[in-house]
């Protein structure tokens, strides 16, 4: 018989003797009242649940992931296997007991529910009996494990069958068949709090993952029209409250524990650790020590399993150059109960990369000595504890970085106290902007947890037991945020704040313009570094062309990627942008970018991309990689003109306060484009090509873009017609006028 028992109340396990274990109930000793308990085993081919009868009504969670996988079946270890759902007991008039499903959790932000969400609704029901103490139920759930359509997805292979007993927890896993192979899943029966936390109701202007409000009860479920924000309940001690009402740091009563995957490379195993301590001082700021904590895997239980735990650290031996962090909350009260991070082995060389692309003009010992293991797990540190961030509940705030002065970015001295981002939650990679001489350390190059992320921790995590209804408490926190917003650096941009230039990912500073030119600056010097390389072993320069695709490479769909096309898409996004802010009730305000701004948006997109950046040639020439250097400049161009060309119709047609206009965009199209052919110019074939893709992209985009794009680009294509004719009649050079001619059919077949 494998059994496994638990002491609830309080959360404390007592573990006696393994004789006793095996035959008697656990009872806890305090004050001679018996404590709730629940256990699990097999009899023979039966699988049996035994609980205090106390515990019918409670809720469950139950949650479903992916322990190993056989050959043929497409799927990876530590995924996620189906959604958790929320279970209830409850017992019927005839003594069966019937198991509830109330609600199911989701990682996605936006509503935690997937589809409409339903009524409870029956799910499993099962014969109770008293236990032989006459004081439990026994509960006979084979079918429900055992069946493909219950516990999870998958006919149970019974021989494989494993009961494992955890301290919050119990765990059932096997084999199981699916179409298309088998995978051994695990399944862990949480029992829940036996009050709801009570909710916070998001805010626009701090970042969290949210879920629509679920009421729920015995019998219908529905979504308010409110949102309320996902975090971890971390509440004092009862003893403890009157201290933390005082102000003075406490320990919560159950602290948010990760375990580390022992899969996990045993050099990287410390930085992981560093990871997520070092959120703990942030904490602090809700009143909370020791709130947040690193656990390494136990060597010596053999009953542990990673599954089991509330969070954990998931390592891919494989080469996928990502991580991610995800929380399932409870869309009743906005409590994470669940949470991942995983990363896959190749996030190490994405690391090198980037840090060379972006920041090794400032650290350029990277390109002849290398990067040591020990600055490569300070970077990961930094991408590990961005996903811890996400499994507390932070979203991203890609407007972070945008209240930095870029010429603060080359202040050694200024970043030590402020550093590169005002939050480790934005995507400001590393410091691209410092440049060479600026003596600029290595801590200053890259980013950190800083003064937002306090703010936002403290904000979802502070409790205000004195406020008695939710209602006070959430004219309290939004009176709070409206106070604390007039503070350099605590402004939050989300990730999906349409037209607002400064919510972009991968970008640094209050300039872009400014800071992608020194950027830019630095990707030739990257460029000349990588250059001295010698070949490879075999001869061949394939460590150089995956180091240059990372400038620059033409992925699928012929579509550019890249750090250099990072720079155009950040700049482009300039030209007919909005700046996005929320009043204090909650209303977005926009207003349009500088009208010089945007002017020398256009002006940069001429000078980095539009005039042929010969720079990026020299390996192609040389061969060191094998593109057609005509088409590749091409396809660059193309890329940064499918994202420019659609902005002009947006934009006013006149105005009389300074803004940007459509007569504006026109001109400077102009500029960037037609300005050799305006002069009387014969361009060379790379110009060609750009007025040729450019004619091309106008025709696109007139076509699908409705009406009012259509007459905006035909009034600009009539005007442009006007201007050829007049400049080839005054150019008596031959070929320059045939090039003129066919321009002026191209645009008659658009006109038509």
């Amino acid at each position: 018989m494998n059994l496994m028992t638990f002491c609830v109340a309080g959360r404390k396990t007592f573990w006696f003797s393994f004789l006793l274990f095996l035959l008697l109930p656990v009872f806890s000793a305090g004050k001679g009242k018996e404590k709730d308990y629940f256990k699990i085993y097999r009899e023979g081919d039966r699988v049996i649940w035994e609980l205090s009868a106390s515990l019918v009504g409670r809720e469950w969670l139950l949650v479903n992931q992916i322990a190993a996988v056989g050959n043929g079946y497409y799927a990876q270890v530590g995924d996620m296997s189906g959604e958790p759902r929320i279970l209830q007991l409850r017992e019927r008039e005839n003594g069966r007991m019937v198991l509830i499903q109330k609600a199911v959790m989701s990682k996605n932000a936006g509503s935690n529910m997937t589809g409409l969400p339903k009524a409870p609704h029956e799910i499993a029901d099962f014969q109770s009996e008293e236990s032989g103490n006459g004081k439990a139920l026994r509960l006979d759930i084979t079918s429900w494990v055992v069946s493909d359509t219950g516990m999870v997805d998958g006919k149970l292979r019974t021989l494989t069958l494993k009961i494992i007993s955890h301290p919050d927890c119990m765990e059932i896993v096997g084999w199981r068949e699916r179409k298309g192979g088998q995978v051994q899943a695990s399944s862990c029966l949480f029992l829940m709090s036996g009050q709801l936390m009570r909710l916070r109701y998001e805010d626009q202007r701090v970042g969290y993952f949210r879920s629509k409000h679920l009421v729920c009860d015995d019998t219908t479920a529905k979504e308010e029209e409110a949102y309320c924000i996902s975090r971890w309940r971390l509440e004092p001690r009862p003893e403890d409250m009157k201290k933390y009402q005082k102000g003075i740091l406490v320990e919560p009563r159950e602290p948010i524990l990760f375990y580390i995957d022992p899969l996990t490379p045993a050099k990287w195993v410390p930085y992981i650790e560093m990871a997520i301590n070092n959120w703990k001082p942030v904490f602090e700021r809700a009143g909370f020590k020791n709130a947040i904590e690193a656990r390494v895997a136990p060597s010596t239980d053999s009953t542990w399993t990673l599954e089991s735990c509330r969070a954990a650290i998931v390592y891919k031996p494989l080469p996928e150059e990502n991580a991610f962090g995800e929380r399932y909350a409870d869309p009743r009260s906005g409590q994470i109960y669940h949470a991942r991070i995983q990363w896959g082995h190749g996030l190490v060389e994405w690391l090198k990369g980037n840090y060379m692309m972006q920041a090794g003009a400032s650290d350029p010992g990277v390109f002849t000595e290398g990067i040591s293991d020990e600055w490569l797990g300070t970077l990961l540190s930094v991408i590990v504890s961005h996903e811890v961030g996400h499994t507390l509940g932070l979203t991203h705030n890609m407007g972070a970085s945008s209240v930095v002065p870029v010429e603060k970015l080359r202040d050694n001295e200024w970043l030590t106290e402020n550093g590169i981002s005002t939050s480790l939650m934005d995507y400001s990679r590393f410091n691209y902007v410092a440049q060479p001489g600026d003596g600029i350390e290595r801590k200053n190059l890259i980013p950190r947890i800083n003064m937002y992320d306090y703010w936002a921790i403290e904000w979802g995590y502070r409790l205000f037991p004195k406020i008695k209804t939710l209602e006070e408490e959430h004219a309290h926190v939004s009176a709070w945020v409206g106070e604390e917003q007039k503070k350099w650096g605590q402004w939050f941009g989300a990730q999906n704040t349409s037209g607002d230039p400064r919510c972009q990912s991968e970008d640094l500073g209050d300039d872009l313009v400014e800071a992608n030119t020194y950027g830019i600056a630095n990707l030739k010097r990257v460029l000349e570094q990588l250059d001295r390389w010698a070949p490879d072993a075999d001869g061949s320069y394939t460590t150089f062309r995956n180091m240059y695709d990372r400038i620059i490479f033409i992925g699928e769909q012929n579509v550019p990627r890249g750090q250099f096309y990072f720079y155009m898409q950040q700049v482009v996004n300039i030209v007919g942008g909005s700046y996005v802010n929320y009043d204090e009730k909650e209303q977005a305000v926009r207003t349009p970018v500088e009208r010089e701004y945007q002017r020398r948006a256009m002006m940069f997109l001429g000078e980095q991309v539009f005039t042929t950046p010969e720079w990026l040639l020299k390996p192609m020439l040389s061969g060191k990689v094998e593109n057609d250097p005509l088409r590749f400049i091409e396809l660059v161009q193309s890329g940064v003109l499918t994202m420019l060309v659609g902005k002009g119709s947006g934009l006013p047609e006149r105005d009389s306060v300074g803004n940007y206009t459509r007569t504006d965009f026109f001109e400077d199209l102009n500029r960037i484009i037609w300005q050799d052919v305006l002069s009387g110019e014969m361009p060379d074939v790379y110009r060609q090509n750009l007025q040729h893709s450019f004619l091309r992209q106008v025709s696109s985009y007139g076509s699908r873009g409705g009406p009012q794009a259509i007459r905006f680009y035909k009034g600009y294509m009539a005007d442009m017609q006007g201007k050829l004719k007049q400049v080839s009649v005054a150019n008596t050079d031959e070929r320059f006028g045939v090039y003129c001619r066919d321009l002026i059919q191209r645009m008659n077949r658009f006109l038509k």
